[in-house]
């Protein structure tokens, strides 16, 4: 059964949607560098609290990609990157290493790299990958700029080209 799960990472984004067809495709990745910490109860607390303010989320971040080998996840037939900012893509190169990906979506939108060093709050690591994501040189990846309107193989048509497939 197809479904779409909106993590907790703070401040960036990070979607994972399971396909009917088994394939999964992961929107951007933060807070994939984190040691999460599963807080008992937490669940049970934001159900006895009435609904105001600030209920602090941002104190109580997912891993992504623990998260994704959670409920099984053991592959990623396509990271979409929507655009090249840190928080967009923390942890990144642990993802590839440790679940792997077969499709990287790059968007065309351009960035400097970010300063990292000292105090820095993400893994230099992690630009080095999408680096080399976005030119093409992880053997194992395919990669692929597509915009708008583009029709491809498991996007709005499946493996043979034919409408279809897992439509985003």
């Amino acid at each position: 059964m197809p479904s779409v799960h909106f993590l907790n990472v703070a401040p960036g984004d990070c979607t994972i949607i399971r396909h009917g067809s088994g394939h999964v495709t992961m929107v951007d990745i933060c807070d994939g560098n984190i040691k999460s910490e599963v807080k008992k109860g937490l669940i049970a607390e934001a159900a006895r609290a009435k609904p105001r303010g600030n209920f602090k989320m941002c104190e109580y971040p997912t891993n992504p990609i623990e998260y994704a080998k959670s409920i099984g996840i053991k592959s990623i037939l396509r990271f979409i990157l929507t655009h090249p900012d840190m928080d967009h893509m923390d942890g990144l190169n642990a993802l590839v290493k440790n679940i792997g990906i077969e499709n990287f979506w790059d968007t065309g939108v351009k960035r400097d790299p970010p300063e990292f060093g000292q105090g820095a709050p993400y893994d230099e690591a992690d630009w080095a990958c999408y680096e080399n994501l976005r030119d093409g040189k992880e053997p194992s990846v395919t990669t692929l700029t597509k915009l708008a309107g583009s029709r491809f193989k498991f996007a709005n048509r499946n493996k043979e080209g034919l409408a279809g497939g897992d439509g985003l």
